[in-house]
């Protein structure tokens, strides 16, 4: 698998009446770059994952303690409604 060694930028500045070209920047990638890189979207991906199991239990949590609340409210309702 093959991968880049370095980036080459160069800028291009253009205004109404001329433009510039700026020099060639080389940017020479470290050589642990790729094993870095696939760190990073491991843990990346497990905190994501983390997240969403925090954000689930917290959603149906909210959700279950509403529905049980309603149900609980109708049952009163219905209750003393037969009573009166």
């Amino acid at each position: 698998m093959g991968t880049c060694r370095g980036y080459m930028f160069r800028v291009l500045a253009h205004s109404t009446e001329t433009y510039s070209i700026s020099k060639h920047i080389t940017y020479n990638l470290p050589d642990n770059f790729k094993k870095r890189a696939v760190t990073a979207g491991l843990t990346g991906g497990i905190l994501v994952i983390q997240l969403f199991f925090i954000f689930l239990n917290a959603y149906s949590f909210i959700c279950g303690n509403l529905t049980c609340a309603i149900i609980a409210n109708g049952r009163y309702r219905v209750f003393f409604s037969l009573k009166a």
